[in-house]
């Protein structure tokens, strides 16, 4: 009986997957800010009633589920979707460093998480996508502990920049330019993407 040459097995390779694991790692980051910080800054603004930062907390979770909703609705690539996640998370962080009220604040957070809601989706998507089947796994672990890293370093992050800028708000405002940056290099990224896209069809037709 004739035996099957074995099939060598595709090696992993890590540089494909590289830069949306850092992605992963900095979104992880922000991802928490709300989450952990939302209720110290509650607190420093007069509402440390444990109902008013219950129901903070419950609003923007609720948000957060709505964000995870978008994902399906909005029919766009990746770096798009990635784009308009990190453009919700500046504009919340920013609401809520300007907000002088509760519910100013409470707003600024839900429209923050609607970002953590979508931006969750987009980067485990954009993970694995390209990978063959076997190679999914190491794939999924891979993005997971790059978002785990971000939870275990997003309260010493704030912490740090606390300390560094002067107080938590500010500290959070520093997030918000972040990720406007971010979402000016997917944007970017987008556009010369399209560029590159209309630029290669006129080429094939010509």
């Amino acid at each position: 009986m004739d035996r099957q040459p074995k099939t060598e097995e595709e090696p992993f390779r890590w540089s494909g997957l590289f830069g949306i694991c850092l992605i992963t790692f900095f979104a992880s980051t922000a991802f928490y800010v709300v989450v952990i910080q939302l209720s110290f800054v509650l607190t420093a603004r007069g509402y440390a009633s444990p109902k008013s930062i219950g129901i903070g907390a419950a609003v923007a979770g609720l948000a957060m589920s709505g964000g995870s909703a978008l994902f399906r609705i909005i029919r766009a690539r990746h770096a798009v979707k990635l784009t308009i996640s990190f453009v919700l998370l500046s504009t919340g962080f920013f609401i809520m460093t300007y907000a002088h009220t509760y519910g100013l604040t409470i707003a600024g957070a839900a429209l923050n998480e609607a970002g953590s809601g979508l931006v969750l989706p987009t980067l485990v998507t954009w993970a694995i996508r390209n990978l063959p089947a076997h190679l999914r796994g190491r794939g999924t672990g891979a993005w997971l502990s790059s978002f785990a890293l971000g939870q275990f370093a997003s309260p010493l992050l704030i912490l740090a920049l606390a300390q560094f800028l002067g107080g938590r708000i500010q500290a959070i405002h520093a997030y918000a330019f972040a990720c406007g940056l971010a979402a000016t290099i997917s944007l970017l990224a987008v556009w010369r993407s399209e560029a590159r896209t209309g630029r290669d069809y006129l080429l094939s037709r010509g």
